[in-house]
């Protein structure tokens, strides 16, 4: 009984340091004329991201470019799950483009605010 006390004990102590060292998702919109070569570039047409899905390393600009005829918002999070607590771009209109640095480490998920649930999430994975 005592050693299940113990493993537990040593389970929570853990689980807490763990949660109070993980960095928190961080990144922020940057100026894209400022930017010469972004890590990666999203093309976003109509209702669609492409690629949907990129992994970076930490501390890359991540360029959005508007290849359709509608304007967008990028913002982090999900329709209704925290919508913009990490970034939020203004929107850009056809035949340009949003920049935004990924700062720490982790998975930043993101969707259009203009469109909500009429578009694809998309997802950027910072390593």
């Amino acid at each position: 009984m005592l050693s299940r006390i113990a493993v537990l004990l040593s389970f929570m102590i853990l689980s807490f340091v763990s949660s109070v060292y993980a960095e928190e998702l961080k990144a922020e919109v940057v100026d894209c004329a400022s930017i010469e070569n972004p890590a990666a570039e999203i093309i976003v047409k109509e209702y669609s991201f492409n690629p949907n899905e990129i992994k970076v390393a930490a501390g890359s600009v991540v360029k959005w470019t508007n290849k359709g005829k509608l304007s967008h918002m990028i913002t982090s999070g999900a329709p209704g799950v925290d919508p913009g607590k990490i970034f939020g771009t203004a929107f850009f209109g056809v035949n340009s483009s949003v920049c935004v640095r990924f700062i720490n480490p982790g998975t930043y998920d993101y969707f259009c605010r203009a469109h909500g649930n009429l578009m694809r999430d998309g997802k950027v994975v910072v390593e």
